[in-house]
């Protein structure tokens, strides 16, 4: 079984270690650190975890008087563990980057929703994850997500994300894996 309490450990001596946020706007974020959980919604029935770091484009791409079109990059390292036997095929690592594009609400007090969508890469350790046949160690992930920006200055993220991870029909087998995934961050 993943050690559930060794990937709290890890998240929270790193936010310990972190220097201390800044104290403008949104705009003077320099980078996001997060962690995720999430379930496996196919066939493989499994749990992951995973540490976020996010870095802001300082870029508007679209705006009007109530939303702008933003982004980020995603950089993530995790864990997957799968529920099914045989028990050594349970654990697969994940690295993946993640370019972000984020509808946000405008407004710059209390609590503000926000639609996104990210297509990246990622690397896995295993090629099969539970009774799923990945085929090769290079996959996609893409994802649609909704959430929240809120606290001092936009400061924390609560998210939830719907991820498909395959590799896209590129070699072999393409089952891929669904997660649905609760997301949370704090901009430093």
């Amino acid at each position: 079984m993943m050690n559930r309490y060794g990937c709290g450990l890890a998240v929270a001596l790193a936010v310990t270690f972190l220097p201390a946020p800044t104290s403008g706007a949104d705009d003077e974020r320099t980078f996001s650190v997060g962690i995720e959980v999430g379930r496996d919604v196919s066939a493989a029935n499994g749990q992951m975890a995973r540490l976020i770091v996010q870095k802001p484009w300082k870029k508007i791409w679209w705006e009007d008087n109530y939303w702008e079109l933003t982004g980020l990059w995603e950089f993530s390292v995790g864990v997957w563990e799968s529920d099914q036997e045989p028990p050594d095929d349970d654990l697969l690592y994940d690295a993946g980057i993640t370019p972000v594009f984020r509808l946000v609400e405008k407004g710059y007090s209390g609590i503000r929703w926000f639609l996104e969508v990210g297509i990246g890469v990622h690397y896995i350790s295993e090629k099969i994850f539970g009774d799923r046949d990945l085929s090769t160690d290079f996959q996609f992930g893409d994802h649609l997500g909704a959430g929240w920006v809120f606290g001092p200055e936009g400061r924390y993220v609560l998210a939830y994300r719907y991820q498909h991870v395959s590799n896209g029909s590129i070699s072999g087998e393409n089952e891929g894996i669904d997660i649905q995934w609760v997301h949370a961050s704090c901009a430093f």
